[in-house]
């Protein structure tokens, strides 16, 4: 049968006998240039469009089956709905269920905000589930964060989802130039797009820009500009390692202004370039905050001790200060120590050159108490 700018509707029973169902949905078929019936089977060729209540399936060909439900469609096919649109080169839908699985350049938007995209994908109607497989990307177009990964699962009804395969979390800094982009890989990743939220778990690596990141655990809530790493938390920033059971990175507009590493916190940073020495605090907890590109205090608070080298205008060294205080705070800039304040009780040495012991550190002070002083 040739149908030239003809609309034709196909009614299907309410009632499938082959099913074994009542009360279903019918599908449509709203429109075909051609079309060729042969027992259950149909046909369709050129323009297809067909409808299942509120989803719009048009593509260039179809083979729909009466008595399965099942609708094969091939080429430029388009899935509409009021929440979510689909495209891709191939679907088999199922009327009965709802069900579909689409494949080749599948292609998802749910609304404005998000954007799925994979090699195929398994939508479950009555989970309200979508399992992913190949290729996998996932654009959050409100902030501009891309995931992707070889395998996962979205939850639309809740609107969050997992990566199970290779999962990589990129948030680029579009205020850069170069933009910097926080990375982060893991080996498994649980997304909550509703609580704006994201929880790695398994080697998990962060870099963005000088910065550089592992961890067991790390959750990124991008949306109050916190990222917390535990379990073996470290953290490199430039010179800087630092490392405690728990640390905290506390974002402003995507740039990282302070870090905050809580229980057995220790941090190792660099004194003038090419030196081996480093200076050393260690405490209950540590606050490293950014003034700007060359400047940063490090604030250690509670059982706080500290080992920190000395040298003056001309680079020349002066030695070694060991100090232990309730809190010890050093100003570096330039990767030089230019001030340095202990508070409440605190008692120290200095170690000129040639007078330092051998393998001394701030684990093993034994100095007379003294009041609180600065140093610089």
């Amino acid at each position: 049968m040739k149908l030239i700018q003809l609309t034709i509707l196909l009614l299907i029973p309410a009632v499938s006998s082959a099913a074994g169902r009542t009360g279903l949905e019918r599908i449509e078929l709203l429109h075909a240039d051609t079309l060729r019936s042969r027992g259950a089977s149909r046909q369709l060729i050129g323009h297809v469009k067909v409808r299942r209540g509120a989803t719009l399936i048009t593509a260039d060909r179809a083979l729909y089956n009466t008595r399965s439900g099942e609708v094969t469609l091939t080429g430029n096919v388009k899935l509409n709905e009021p929440e979510r649109k689909v495209t891709a080169e191939r679907m088999v839908y199922n009327e009965f269920s709802g069900n579909f699985e689409a494949s080749r350049n599948v292609d998802m938007y749910y609304g404005d905000s998000l954007r799925i995209r994979s090699r195929l994908a398994r939508y479950d109607e009555t989970a309200g589930t979508i399992d992913l497989f190949g290729n996998l990307i996932i654009d959050n177009l409100s902030d501009g964060a891309r995931i992707t990964g070889n395998h996962g699962r979205w939850n639309q009804l809740e609107d969050n989802g997992v990566i199970d395969q290779s999962p990589v979390y990129r948030l680029p800094d579009e205020k850069g130039d170069p933009p910097d982009t926080l990375v982060i890989v893991s080996r498994y990743l649980q997304f909550d797009r509703a609580a704006g939220s994201a929880l790695f778990t398994g080697s998990v690596k962060l870099t963005q820009s000088e910065i550089r990141a592992e961890s067991d655990s790390l959750h990124h809530l991008p949306d109050s500009s916190l990222t917390v790493l535990s379990g073996n938390p470290v953290i490199w920033r430039g010179e800087d390692e630092l490392t405690g059971r728990v640390i905290r990175l506390y974002y402003e507009e995507r740039s990282l202004k302070r870090v905050v590493a809580e229980g057995d916190a220790s941090v190792l940073s660099g004194t003038v370039p090419d030196d081996p020495r480093r200076n050393h605090l260690t405490g209950d907890r540590l606050t490293m905050t950014t003034i700007d590109d060359s400047t940063r205090v490090i604030l250690v608070e509670g059982d706080a001790q500290g080992e920190y080298h000395v040298w003056d205008e001309r680079d020349v060294y002066q030695g070694v200060n060991l100090s232990a205080a309730d809190a010890i705070e050093l100003t570096i800039v330039s990767e030089r120590v230019t001030s340095i304040v202990l508070e409440g009780r605190s008692n120290g040495v200095f170690y000129p050159p040639g007078q330092i012991p051998e393998g001394v550190d701030a684990g093993r002070l034994n100095v007379p108490v003294a009041g609180a002083r600065r140093t610089s």
